[in-house]
C-alpha cells in the first residue's frame, strides 16, 4: 500500500512539473513570435525587453523585479522564489 501511495505522489509531481514546463515553453514561443510576455508574479503582459529573468528561471516585469530585489536575503525571499518556481516543498 505504501509503495502505491509513493508512486501516486511521484506521478502527481511529474504531471505538475510537466504542466509548468509546458507553460514556460508556450511563453518562449510567444517571445519568438513577438507576442507579449507574462510576469510570473503579477501576470502582467509586458514586451520581452521589460522582462527580467532570474537565475532560478523566474520571469518578472520591472516592477516585480524591483520589489523582489528590495527584499533582504533570507527565508522570506527563498520561500517566495520557491513559490514562483513552482517548488514549495
Amino acid at each position: 500500500m505504501e509503495i502505491q501511495a509513493r508512486r501516486y505522489r511521484r506521478h502527481e509531481v511529474y504531471k505538475a512539473r510537466r504542466e509548468i514546463f509546458k507553460a514556460r515553453e508556450e511563453r518562449y514561443k510567444a517571445r519568438e513570435s513577438g507576442i507579449e510576455y507574462i510576469c510570473d508574479l503579477c501576470n502582467k503582459k509586458c514586451p520581452f525587453e521589460y522582462i527580467h529573468r532570474t537565475t532560478e528561471h523566474v520571469h518578472l516585469c520591472r516592477d516585480c523585479h524591483k520589489y523582489i530585489s528590495a527584499i533582504p536575503e533570507g527565508k522570506l525571499k527563498d520561500g517566495l522564489m520557491r513559490f514562483l518556481m513552482g517548488n514549495v516543498i
